[in-house]
């Protein structure tokens, strides 16, 4: 039954057998790729505490559009190249293409990784995967923040833009015992100008996007008084470049800076290129999926890299943080 309440909290699920055949494909598992803190067994990392460490953490939306080998194959050369301890995705829906995954990364033999993924098709369309000898689960969980909404024919996307939820797991930081929020999102897109503006023309969009920030922001400020680091990750559908010039209060950089939050590319400087490629125009220095930290809670943005060489019309975004032991 579908409540209208559009702050829904749904159980979580965390996910450790894959339920989905997937006889058509069947990635090559990633069991092991050594020489990484986060790789040594549990014991030692318990007998070695550190005061601070790097964290990697990427997002990358895999593309709808393409089909389920091409996404599955770039999620795993994300992890090849980018070597993640917490890699949020986005488009993620189609079952399919979520089992390739867990095949590959989570529930081999010997599978680095570990996955929250709610069980319906809607909120399982941003999962969160972590590498298990370096950070533990506390909770998963996931809100829903917006209902259903038909925005009709214009702007990306479908007529109906379904619900939208933000994901999150709440992690331990085995090496530094820090705790972390992370709160994967993937907004309405076609909502701001080229100026960075409000896109008034599309009123019912604007309407789905203040929904999801009022939502996204009482959640990290829920969390900030709990004194761990929070990240908020995921594809934002609007430009940082333009966004920390304009200023509009429904945008993050505004919502988000109200909570004590600022995008990793504030405290790293900007990159030439951008996280997403628009086929018709080429412009290819939109910055529209991040990595958003809170300030002075034990993690600091140290470098950004944005990866190129993938199908997907967004390119991963790969941050490392300094990661502080607890207080």
């Amino acid at each position: 039954m579908r409540s209208d309440n559009p702050r829904r909290w749904v159980l979580p699920v965390v996910l450790t057998v894959a339920t989905v055949a997937a006889a058509a494909l069947v990635l090559p598992p990633l069991a092991s790729t050594g020489g990484a803190d986060d790789d040594r067994p549990e014991a030692v990392l318990a007998a070695a505490p550190h005061s601070e460490m790097p964290l990697r953490v990427a997002t990358f939306n895999t593309a709808a559009t393409l089909g389920s080998r091409a996404a599955a194959e770039d999620v795993v050369g994300v992890v090849r190249k980018g070597r993640p301890h917490v890699l949020a995705l986005q488009e993620m829906g189609n079952p399919d293409r979520r089992t390739f995954v867990r095949r590959a990364l989570v529930d081999c033999k010997g599978c680095p990784y570990r996955a929250y993924v709610p069980g319906s098709a809607v909120p399982a369309s941003t999962p969160i995967l972590w590498r298990a000898r370096r950070l533990a689960l506390v909770r998963g969980f996931s809100r829903q923040v917006t209902e259903a909404t038909r925005v009709g024919a214009r702007g990306a996307g479908p007529a109906v833009i379904r619900a939208k939820f933000v994901n999150g797991v709440h992690l331990r930081d085995r090496l530094t015992g820090r705790h972390v929020y992370v709160l994967n999102n993937h907004t309405v897109p076609t909502v701001q100008t080229g100026d960075g503006s409000p896109n008034t023309r599309l009123p019912a969009r604007l309407g789905i996007y203040r929904k999801h920030m009022q939502g996204l922001q009482e959640i990290v400020a829920g969390l900030r008084k709990t004194g761990a680091a929070v990240l908020v990750v995921g594809d934002l559908n609007v430009n940082y470049r333009s966004d920390r010039v304009a200023k509009p209060r429904l945008f993050p950089y505004t919502r988000l800076g109200e909570v004590g939050m600022r995008a990793s590319f504030e405290a790293t400087g900007l990159p030439r290129r951008g996280t997403h490629v628009l086929r018709r125009s080429g412009n290819s220095v939109r910055l529209i999926d991040y990595v958003y930290v809170m300030r002075q809670r034990g993690s600091v943005p140290l470098d950004n890299r944005i990866m190129g060489g993938f199908r997907s019309d967004h390119r991963p975004l790969v941050v490392t943080l300094l990661m502080k032991a607890r207080d």
